[in-house]
């Protein structure tokens, strides 16, 4: 998918993990070291996720960016945004997928 992407010129930050099918319903996927959003929000209080990216990637001199780096806000705000696109796209592609035609041409689902 980030390949395809990469290929029409838009960069959507996707991150691919590796993953290795091991049997028809088994699999392993690789380990990323990450924290919840609800851990970070329990640490930096009203500051939240804002809070920890001026914590770990911080530019004073940043005023559109909040005091973060503008590449690393430009990487989060492309994230977000490709995740609800393709949790988008897979839940039509569900829908279309649930949908059944009978044999008198009138769709059921």
């Amino acid at each position: 998918m980030d390949r395809l992407l990469r290929k029409e010129n838009l960069d959507l930050k996707l991150t691919p993990y590796r993953v290795l099918a091991t049997g028809a319903v088994d699999g392993m996927v690789q380990f990323v070291p990450s924290r919840t959003l609800q851990d970070i929000t329990n640490e930096f209080g009203a500051q939240g996720l804002l809070g920890y990216l001026r914590e770990h990637n911080a530019d004073p001199g940043s005023v559109g960016t909040y005091g973060v780096k503008p590449e690393v806000f430009d990487t989060y705000i492309r994230s977000c945004g490709t995740s609800s696109l393709l949790f988008l796209l897979l839940s039509l592609s569900q829908l279309w997928l649930s949908i059944s035609f009978r044999t008198s041409r009138q769709m059921s689902s």
